[in-house]
């Protein structure tokens, strides 16, 4: 509810104008129940962010990326007023060093030496992060299904690149 309520505030009004005050009014929520659970607002909002990384981080194969994308597009009513705003930065920052942590645990658990798994996470981080945002000035024109596989082709590439022993890459 609390999120919900914060969602359709975003699409309503400027980050910087909304209080908690406002969530806690429309969900009819005690203060002291919200912030038994969240410190400000800006943690309600990104409190899914670890359990959208956990397919990454948690896989024992190939990671399932779909939940990723299906995020985004989902969430593109709200991430369109909020990327003209200073608060996108702060989230995409939020959300890129989850996203890196979380290759890096799924990396470590293949083996990969410590230096080849900071580039390869950093990359596939930074790499999911732009294409997220492409796709949303896109407007999510195709199907997460869709961008899920063209975005695992290319993880595949780069996982492999850290598994490899040969310290140059090869480009083909």
């Amino acid at each position: 509810m609390l999120f919900q309520a914060l969602i359709e505030l975003i699409q309503e009004k400027r980050w910087e104008r909304i209080r908690v005050q406002d969530i806690l009014e429309r969900t009819g929520i005690g203060r002291s129940t919200f912030y038994a659970h969240f410190d400000n607002k800006y943690d309600l909002l990104t409190a899914a962010i670890p359990a959208l990384t956990v397919p990454i981080s948690e896989s024992d194969g190939e990671p399932d990326l779909l939940p990723l994308f299906e995020h985004i597009q989902e969430m593109e009513p709200v991430m369109r007023p909020l990327m003209s705003q200073p608060l996108l930065g702060e989230i995409t920052d939020t959300f890129h060093r989850r996203l890196a942590d979380a290759w890096d645990t799924h990396l470590q658990s293949l083996d990969v030496p410590e230096q080849r798994r900071i580039v390869a996470s950093e990359t596939l981080a930074g790499s999911f992060m732009a294409v997220g945002k492409r796709w949303l000035v896109d407007g999510c024109q195709s199907g997460p299904v869709e961008m899920c596989a063209e975005f695992t082709d290319y993880s595949r590439a780069v996982v492999a690149q850290a598994l490899t022993t040969d310290p140059t890459p090869t480009l083909t």
